[in-house]
C-alpha cells in the first residue's frame, strides 16, 4: 500500500481486510513510519532507471542500504531491476529481503 494509505487505516491491517500489508517506502523517514503503523513489510524504491518512472532519478544502493538498515522488517526492492545486470546480488547485498521486477520479467 501507499503509506498514505496505512497512515488512514491508523495502522491496523485488519481495518481494510488484511492480516498484514507492506508499504511503499521513499525515503528512510517513510520506513520508519511504516515500521511504526505495522506494516509488515516496506517496498522501497525506484532503484534503478526505469521506464515507469520516466524523469525520475532513480534513488540509488545507497538509499537502499540507509532503509534496510534503519528498519527490522524486511524491506524490498524495486525499481529498474533487471536479471541480467546482477543488480539482484547488489541490492541483496545492500540489505533487502527480496526484489520485484516487472519489466525485467516482461522483456524475457
Amino acid at each position: 500500500l501507499p503509506l498514505w494509505q496505512l497512515e488512514a487505516a491508523g495502522g491496523k491491517p485488519g481495518l481494510i481486510g488484511f492480516r498484514q500489508i507492506g508499504a511503499s517506502v521513499h525515503s528512510v523517514q517513510d520506513a520508519l513510519r511504516a515500521e511504526a503503523l505495522g506494516a509488515g513489510s516496506g517496498t522501497a524504491g525506484h532503484i534503478y532507471e526505469t521506464s515507469c518512472k520516466e524523469g525520475l532519478p532513480p534513488r540509488g544502493t545507497e538509499f537502499l542500504r540507509a532503509v534496510c538498515s534503519a528498519v527490522r522488517i524486511p524491506v524490498y526492492a524495486i525499481g529498474g531491476i533487471r536479471l541480467e545486470e546482477n543488480q539482484i546480488r547488489t541490492v541483496l547485498g545492500c540489505g533487502a529481503a527480496g526484489v520485484c521486477i516487472m519489466s525485467g520479467m516482461m522483456t524475457l
